[in-house]
């Protein structure tokens, strides 16, 4: 049985596997600092044992799915890119506010857009948030700004 997977720091590159899903014990996934590129799939909303992701550094595109949301156990979601590489565009899914345990979550340096989701509030374990240097407009959700942990929402 298979629970973590670390991959970082190499060189691999191409487009990330649908059959991730037949990992379902998976808890730790770690792609960080490759050449991973297109979409990511769907398929990963149905690991629903994952706690720990990060697929930073890559060449990601396209948008963030919404089976995100389904990632119940998720604590901590780092999709940050290096100065160049990830380019997710389009709205922050409303679904992430989902993830109830989630107490890490960095979407900085992207082209994402549109207003924050109030249902992000619903991310009651929520320490630190990083959405600098996208394009989000409007105002912080006073649900975000309620939420109970809290404790880092940096100025960029």
């Amino acid at each position: 049985m298979v629970i973590g997977i670390d991959l970082q720091e190499n060189n691999l590159s191409g487009r990330f596997p649908k059959q991730i899903q037949y990992l379902p014990n998976l808890v730790d996934l770690d792609v960080d600092r490759n050449y991973i590129n297109g979409s990511i799939v769907s398929e990963i909303g149905l690991l629903s044992n994952l706690e720990y992701l990060s697929f930073s550094r890559n060449f990601w595109n396209g948008t963030i799915p919404t089976e995100f949301g389904q990632l119940s156990k998720l604590k901590s979601l780092d999709a940050a890119p290096f100065w160049t590489g990830n380019s997710f565009t389009g709205i922050l899914p409303s679904e992430l506010g989902q993830l109830s345990n989630l107490f890490y979550l960095d979407l900085s340096r992207h082209a994402l857009n549109g207003t924050l989701p109030t249902e992000l509030g619903g991310m009651s374990a929520l320490k630190e948030l990083y959405l600098y240097q996208n394009y989000f407009d409007g105002t912080i959700p006073t649900e975000l700004s309620l939420s109970p942990s809290l404790i880092f929402l940096p100025e960029k």
